[in-house]
């Protein structure tokens, strides 16, 4: 029996949620967990892309450039697209894209999040899904992406100089939730942290 209050046991409206099973996804603010975010934030990125000079400096993730930020946001959603339309396997059999010239880099971008925020809407967070981390489901992959997302947002405005995009605090502090109890103590062997 679940020991947990009923809001954080299970799966709601379609959103991934506190499971009680260890190994299991650990939201505190499932609400906020819509894969649709993933668009939204995607978009955010897109625009301030768009508006940039593609070689301006991402500081807070050096020596990237903007140009090199969209590029790893494509392909890491470019991965999860892939996981997710082929779940339960792993990525044993994924082809990472070739990098294009910076002009198809906006188009790849806006393409990869529309195409994995449909696999995550028709996906049952509860679904079986590979993953690098103790949790492999569905859930895993909605809650991780929109923090890789939200995080790169923040990294694209930084350099631009653009203001920082406003989102629910429930999502930052499961961000930080994310972090200290999946990022930094479920983190696979080959995984380390550079600070």
């Amino acid at each position: 029996m679940c020991e947990l209050p009923a809001p954080f046991c299970g799966y709601s409206r379609g959103l991934a949620v506190r499971l009680c099973q260890p190994g299991q996804m650990a939201a505190r603010y499932p609400d906020v967990l819509d894969p649709r975010l993933i668009d939204e934030l995607t978009s955010m990125l897109g625009t301030i892309v768009d508006r940039s000079p593609l070689d301006t400096l991402v500081t807070s993730c050096a020596p990237w450039t903007l140009a090199d930020l969209t590029w790893h946001v494509v392909e890491v959603q470019n991965f999860w697209n892939y996981i997710i339309d082929h779940r339960p396997a792993g990525p044993e059999e994924y082809q990472v894209p070739e990098r294009p010239a910076d002009s198809g880099l906006l188009p790849m971008l806006h393409l990869g999040s529309s195409r994995l925020v449909q696999l995550l809407d028709a996906a049952n967070p509860a679904d079986t899904a590979w993953s690098w981390a103790t949790e492999q489901r569905v859930g895993f992959t909605i809650r991780r992406q929109i923090h890789e997302i939200a995080v790169h947002c923040v990294d694209g405005a930084l350099a631009a100089g653009d203001d920082l995009p406003v989102l629910d605090p429930r999502l930052w502090a499961d961000g930080v939730d994310e972090l200290v109890g999946v990022m930094l103590t479920d983190t696979p062997k080959w995984a380390t942290f550079v600070g």
